[in-house]
């Protein structure tokens, strides 16, 4: 399994995710930051790149998470970036938005370069 690098600003929510890692013997490495220091900072690039923001993210900081994902070069050549967010949000006049699918009152928007 690939290395997956899980970013969170809540300490409690990285160690969660750090004992479900070891429980499971994964490795999943925890970075406890505010995701746009984290985008805005990072040299690494990603395959996938999955964001579970609260609900209630105003439209123009979900465009800002992309923005600073493909302004910064983190995804990788045939890369995808998946957003998760409620159903009355829409992101698709974002810039690289692909498509989008629904899963009950979640959707799932996708990205690419």
């Amino acid at each position: 399994m690939e290395d997956i690098l899980a970013v969170d600003l809540h300490l409690g929510c990285i160690n969660y995710i750090s004992k479900v890692s070891t429980e499971l013997d994964m490795n999943i490495r925890t970075l406890k930051s505010d995701v746009f220091s984290f985008l805005s900072r990072n040299t690494e690039k990603f395959d996938i790149i999955f964001a579970d923001p609260f609900y209630d993210l105003e439209i123009g900081e979900l465009e800002k998470i992309t923005s600073l994902i493909f302004e910064n070069n983190i995804l990788m050549e045939g890369g995808v970036v998946v957003i998760e967010h409620s159903k009355q949000t829409n992101l698709e006049s974002l810039p690289h938005f692909d498509n989008s699918r629904k899963y009950g009152s979640s959707v799932f928007s996708f990205f690419k370069s």
